[in-house]
């Protein structure tokens, strides 16, 4: 429960995070030297059935030594939250090049062969096509495994002709790798279209002859050699950055590993290095190639200008034989349940560890709710390119994660199993559409189904990581409204803002004897359909306000309405942060109203002029247009969280910073303000934000420009905030009451940077705030 500050009346204003970069990293982060801001190099390495568990990073309790991974970790930023969209191999490797779940996809289930054709068309936007449209050199090195067209000859492969549709038609300017995963024929090399050297004969290896190292039986090239694949692949990437150094084309590499999966083949001096097993051995192989590429960047003179994105496609495999490792205390999904292929978190749960000199401080970790489709559109955002109707539909970018910030905008994320199976999750809660696991560990569907388990389970990840209590039938009203979120997101063909898109394929998701839940039609939280409309042009930009109204809403209504900007640091973030405090409020006869604007491109940029300019035509717009929207233009609310929340105090506190084109006749004030953990002191003085504003902050600060006429507030603030001191807040408390201005300071206990939006604390907030806006005499 949160302990209150009252010294004098109340301030309101927002619910969101927005980001920022801490004070006492602020020289890290300041922007560089015209000459110093080239694009930076992007290397982003995929791991194949690498575990949680399975680097010291990730796990303390680790029992396979992975230095050169600790190294990485200790010099940028590990998520301890991160997920593949996939449990297996084929789709998260489609997700991580689209940004967008592959479920959308033609691929139902399962993964693809080594034969098998391409599965993304050359018209779907990917991070080559991405990342060249910038000005990249880009290249593939490594295990495609997402389908090309093998020539062939009454049905036989011709190895001596062109292969098409490969990575080639997918935005790389030269790609080298196979088709498959390690242990799918055919083993040849192919190098931008051309095999290097047809197959020479039949090999393979069964699982009675080696239990770790069987691959399937089929052709293999004169040139390819099973055990020095993973070695070779390392050397090639090496060649590459070698070769791009010096050069003034940025590049982007995606180096996308065969290992640890099988075959595992460990060579001297890592076999039987690890004590463990093979599994263990190749782990640590896969460890001291990254350290030789990461030295190769050092070398080269490239450190400081490459951002190096490590993780893995899925959970790891019980090829790695759990038991003998379970014999020497190592657990490679670190305390999860399940494994690949699973809808438990063991099965997409993964490392990820994301190094950018001078823009990720060193030593961080974060638990901010993440996703390899995220990958799109932080390169997205990182070298400006704008956002499209296509690609990166369900990415949100990691950039306020890398300025510091808690959150970015991602609040739900959606799984799928190697079964087709879907999981969603939100906040703490967890909701799995599948009887069992929905992949290989038990119970397996066909078994949970014999057992008579429910089609439906429901965690709390908070308090049962583990996943051991099925809590769905004691929080119907949980699983009601998480089948909606996914329906929502399914039917959107997106979980981004933007218009909606088409699937590639009619997705279903229910299990059979499950329903969808009707929309909740009771009064007051009968909300009518989301309505998005522009408020402003800029740069042929369209810039939308996207607004819930209440059910029984009528066009001569005068209703109070609560605008919402987001969080993210002013460099990213999405309006959907604050949807469910715009429904439930709207549930309470306002009208919500969640403001896109325009974020800074990249760490390190100007102050965020844009975003306050963007702040105050908003809220401009919706006083001048009060009266078609159904709005008391004297009941208008300011609302947002962290850099959100700096913006709707600095639209009611701070004159300045307004669009040259705006109505400046037309206040941006608002009536009242509610606003969780702002950052709306950027003062040298413990504030945030000040390493962007410098000198300036008194044209930024709301802290700076308090006076007797400014709305009454409300804040919300966690006292292990480590953005936002309490002192911080108690300051601006005693400066509004001194001023004579209403200012209420809810303080929570043992809670952080964005923890309003989890539950029970997004549930305490919006309570509280409908008591505030009552006292206010907002709403009736």
């Amino acid at each position: 429960m949160p302990r209150r500050i009252r010294l004098g009346w109340i301030f309101v204003v927002g619910l969101l995070v927005a980001g920022s970069i801490r004070i006492g990293h602020a020289q890290t982060l300041q922007p560089r030297a015209a000459a110093e801001q080239r694009l930076p190099n992007v290397v982003v390495v995929m791991a194949d059935d690498l575990g949680l568990g399975d680097i010291q990073p990730t796990n303390p309790a680790c029992k396979i030594r992975t230095p050169a991974l600790q190294s990485l970790a200790d010099s940028g930023l590990t998520f301890l939250d991160a997920h593949t969209p996939s449990s297996v191999c084929t789709p998260t490797r489609y997700g991580l090049l689209t940004g967008r779940y592959n479920w959308r996809s033609r691929l139902a289930q399962g993964v693809l062969s080594g034969e098998s054709e391409h599965l993304i068309p050359a018209d779907r936007p990917t991070l080559g096509h991405l990342m060249r449209n910038a000005g990249y050199h880009t290249a593939m090195v490594g295990k495609w495994h997402l389908g090309w067209d093998w020539p062939r000859v009454d049905g036989e492969i011709d190895f001596e002709q062109p292969v098409l549709n490969g990575p080639d038609i997918n935005g790389f300017d030269q790609y080298y790798g196979f088709s498959g995963s390690l242990d799918m024929p055919p083993y040849v090399w192919v190098d931008t279209g051309r095999v290097t050297a047809a197959p020479d004969r039949i090999e393979g290896v069964n699982r009675a002859q080696d239990p770790y190292g069987w691959y399937r039986s089929g052709p293999i090239g004169a040139d390819f050699k099973i055990d020095e694949v993973l070695p070779h692949l390392f050397g090639k990437a090496n060649s590459y950055i070698q070769a791009k150094a010096g050069q003034q084309q940025p590049f982007f590499l995606y180096l996308a590993l065969p290992a640890p999966h099988t075959p595992i083949v460990p060579v001297p001096p890592f076999k039987d290095a690890s004590g463990l097993n093979p599994y263990g051995d190749f782990v640590m192989q896969v460890d001291h190639h990254m350290g030789e590429l990461l030295e190769v960047i050092r070398e080269a003179g490239l450190e400081e200008n490459t951002l190096v994105i490590f993780t893995s496609d899925n959970g790891c495999s019980p090829e790695a034989n759990f038991g003998v490792l379970a014999e020497h205390g190592h657990d490679p999904s670190a305390g999860y349940r399940g494994h690949k292929a699973d809808l438990f978190e063991g099965g997409h749960r993964v490392p990820v560890i994301a190094r950018w000199p001078g823009h990720i401080e060193p030593g961080r970790s974060t638990t901010a709710l993440a996703c390899l489709t995220d990958i799109y559109s932080t390169l997205e955002a990182i070298v400006g390119q704008p956002r499209q109707a296509t690609g990166g539909e369900d990415g949100f970018s990691w950039l306020p994660l890398f300025a510091g910030e808690s959150t970015n905008g991602r609040t739900t994320l959606v799984s799928h199993s190697i079964g087709g199976l879907f999981a969603i999750r939100q906040g703490s809660w967890k909701l799995l559409l599948a009887s069992g696991s929905g992949g290989w560990s038990q119970p397996t569907e066909p078994r949970a189904k014999q057992q008579g388990l429910p089609p439906l389970q429901l965690y709390n990840l908070d308090t049962d990581p583990a996943e051991t209590t099925n809590l769905v039938d004691q929080h119907p009203d949980v699983v009601a409204r998480l089948l909606r979120q996914l329906n929502q997101e399914v039917r959107q063909g997106r979980c981004t803002p933007g218009e909606p898109v088409s699937n590639d394929r009619n997705v279903r998701f229910l299990p059979e004897g499950v329903e969808l839940p009707a929309e909740e039609t009771s009064t007051p939280r009968a909300l009518l359909e989301t309505e998005s409309l522009v408020y402003k042009v800029v740069d042929d930009r369209e810039l939308q306000l996207h607004i819930e109204k209440p059910g029984d809403w009528q066009p001569n209504d005068r209703r109070p309405a609560i605008v919402f900007f987001f969080g993210g640091g002013w460099v990213g973030g999405t309006p959907n942060q604050f949807k469910p405090q715009s429904e439930f409020l709207a549930g309470h006869g306002m009208v919500g109203i969640r403001v896109e604007y325009r974020t800074i491109d990249r760490a390190g940029a100007d102050p965020p002029v844009i975003c306050c300019q963007d702040a105050k035509s908003a809220m401009r717009y919706v006083r001048s247009h009060a009266a078609e929207l159904g709005i008391d233009p004297d009941r208008i609310v300011a609302s947002g969280g962290s850099a959100g929340g700096h913006l709707a105090a600095f639209t009611s506190m701070v004159d300045g910073i307004d669009d040259p084109n705006d109505d400046t006749d037309v206040s941006p004030r608002a009536n009242a303000l509610v606003l969780f953990n702002p950052v709306f002191d950027n003062g040298p003085d413990q504030g945030w934000g000040h390493a962007r504003v410098g000198e300036r902050y008194r044209e930024f600060s709301p802290a700076h420009n308090i006076s007797a006429d400014d709305p009454p507030a409300i804040v919300f603030l966690g006292d292990s905030d480590n953005l936002i001191p309490v002192v911080v807040l108690e300051r601006f408390q005693e400066r509004m009451r001194q001023a004579g201005v209403t200012c209420e300071a809810r303080v929570y206990e043992n809670a952080g940077h964005g923890f309003f939006n989890r539950e029970p604390h997004l549930s305490q907030t919006l309570e509280a705030t409908v008591e505030f806006l009552r006292a206010q005499r907002i709403l009736d």
